[in-house]
């Protein structure tokens, strides 16, 4: 999603958990 993407840009330190999130989803 464009907010997740966004969120990934202005946190980096984010990535890993979004990442995790993602791998969840799937």
């Amino acid at each position: 999603c464009p907010e997740c993407k966004r969120q990934k840009c202005l946190v980096p330190s984010d990535r890993i958990e979004l990442t995790r999130h993602m791998k969840e989803a799937i």
